[in-house]
């Protein structure tokens, strides 16, 4: 009697833990956590939701924000232009860049230093994600060739014009998808995957929320734009993770 108690307490104790491990992998990933399933249905989420605001929600906001005359007037503005400046790809390669090479070279002299793995890890990732997700943005941009909503005409509204950048028609045509969108999307994503707890994650999810508006505001982007874009820079923020968890494991 007594082994059959003892048996039912020590196996009550063992699912007690176990089911206190998975609550705590669980609360580590957060409520953002994402595996390939997941993955997998954020993708079509993602995909649907663009398709949808092509058709239905594209020309309605951008014809009512070009109504709004602050708007039109105002897209100029010191704080729309640090937003932009924010949401560059440009600066997000450069400056993790030139990080990711500092501190590699520092922990090379001096090995196995946590702090030095820590700032690898930060500026490596967030280099893998928002670089590799913005050479699909640009490949993309080159073969829809979309009209930026801000000289869009009758004629073009939902046209595309694929490779017209070999005429000298880049920027005009490189509406779809948006890479600001892409790279907020993958900062914010990448920075949260390699801390779900830290306190600036509001902040950063904030920040890279108002870039996207930015775009809208200033009518360089249809709302699709954004969608596609931030569906781009999920799927690279959790590859980029994949890719260094299994192959570079710095900082891991």
């Amino acid at each position: 009697m007594k082994n059959k108690m003892t048996k039912k307490i020590s196996s009550a104790i063992k699912a007690g833990k176990k089911s206190d491990a998975v609550k705590s992998a669980a609360h580590k990933s957060g409520p953002l956590r994402l595996d390939s399933a997941m993955l997998q249905k954020y993708a079509i989420i993602f995909l649907l939701a663009g398709i949808a605001s092509f058709f239905l929600v594209d020309k309605f906001l951008a014809d009512g924000i070009k109504s709004v005359e602050w708007l039109t007037k105002n897209r100029q503005s010191f704080l729309l232009y640090t937003l932009d400046e924010i949401g560059r790809a440009k600066n997000w390669v450069s400056g993790a860049g030139m990080v990711l090479i500092a501190s590699s070279f520092f922990l090379y002299l001096k090995k196995g230093h946590k702090l030095r793995q820590q700032w690898v890890r930060y500026s490596g990732r967030i280099f893998l994600a928002v670089f590799s997700a913005n050479i699909i943005v640009n490949i993309l941009k080159t073969v829809v060739g979309r009209y930026r909503p801000y000289n869009v005409t009758p004629d073009s509204e939902i046209s595309f014009y694929s490779v017209q950048f070999l005429q000298g028609g880049y920027n005009k045509l490189a509406s779809f998808p948006s890479g600001h969108a892409t790279t907020a999307m993958a900062v914010c994503l990448t920075l949260y995957y390699l801390n779900p707890k830290a306190a600036y994650n509001k902040y950063v999810f904030a920040v890279g929320g108002l870039i996207m508006v930015q775009r809208l505001i200033t009518l360089n982007h249809y709302f699709s734009d954004i969608v596609i874009g931030s569906g781009i820079g999920l799927l690279m923020a959790y590859l980029s993770a994949w890719f260094w968890k299994n192959f570079i494991k710095i900082g891991d």
